[in-house]
């Protein structure tokens, strides 16, 4: 397998190595760009047991390719989503939602919309959403067919309880 981290290297985790390897895979780039540190991917940085912290939510979203912009907005929506926790399900009524930013995968007779992207995602079940970057990709995935009114944070305003104070 070719070195394919961040910053050209093996990291010592073998799971952030597995991570990396699949954003590029996926997105043909390094994860490593503009909402990185010194050149490191948020993915080697959190712990995916806990709770995202909202900055990294956002340094996530922009490693994905939302702009700052979005990536900000796209943070406060997965705090409302999920809380920031990566392994946030919501299987209840008309929801079959995974992740962070609780990527709906539903699947009733006349609707089949998980299946739908899960072809769109080459996804061979829901639960690789539980991966940030797998979750970061349908985000913009969805993002780019839907725009923000795809959650329901966004459209019932719950996001903005986590919008940044800018003054």
């Amino acid at each position: 397998v070719p070195d394919v981290s961040p910053l050209g290297n093996q990291s010592s985790n073998p799971v952030i190595d597995t991570v990396n390897q699949v954003v590029n895979a996926l997105t043909g780039t390094q994860p490593a760009a503009a909402g990185t540190l010194d050149g490191r991917s948020v993915l080697e940085e959190i712990d995916i047991t806990q709770p995202i912290v909202q900055p990294n939510l956002q340094r996530l979203a922009i490693e994905g390719g939302f702009t700052p912009e979005q990536a900000r907005i796209m943070a406060a929506i997965a705090m409302a989503e999920s809380g920031g926790v990566a392994r946030a399900l919501n299987d209840v009524g008309d929801d079959n939602s995974f992740g962070l930013w609780q990527i709906n995968m539903i699947d009733v007779p006349d609707y089949k919309l998980g299946e739908e992207r899960r072809a769109k995602l080459n996804l061979k079940t829901n639960d690789e959403l539980y991966n940030p970057a797998t979750n970061v990709r349908a985000a913009k995935m969805i993002f780019d067919e839907q725009g923000f009114e795809a959650w329901g944070a966004y459209t019932n305003g719950d996001y903005k309880d986590f919008l940044p104070n800018t003054n």
